[in-house]
């Protein structure tokens, strides 16, 4: 297991390594988590967000940009702003 990363470690370093690979102007993104196995970049729009989430069992790393329309009910239903 020589140079293997734990998910955890990986997770914390991921924002500073994006942060540093950005230009100054996309550099001011904010967080979401991390959590053990997601976190969220935003600029400023949480329901805007880029994701990556490491899938452990299927040796996988997720990534995305998530575009919400608002927040959800736990109806279902989407509230208006």
């Amino acid at each position: 297991m020589t140079g293997e990363m734990k998910t955890r470690e990986f997770m914390y370093t991921l924002t500073d390594i994006v942060r540093q690979q950005l230009g100054p102007e996309m550099q001011d993104f904010q967080t979401i988590g991390p959590t053990m196995s997601l976190v969220k970049l935003h600029y400023g729009e949480p329901a805007v967000h880029y994701e990556v989430c490491v899938r452990k069992r299927q040796r996988e790393i997720e990534l995305g940009l998530l575009v919400g329309c608002g927040e959800v009910q736990r109806d279902g239903g989407l509230r208006q702003r």
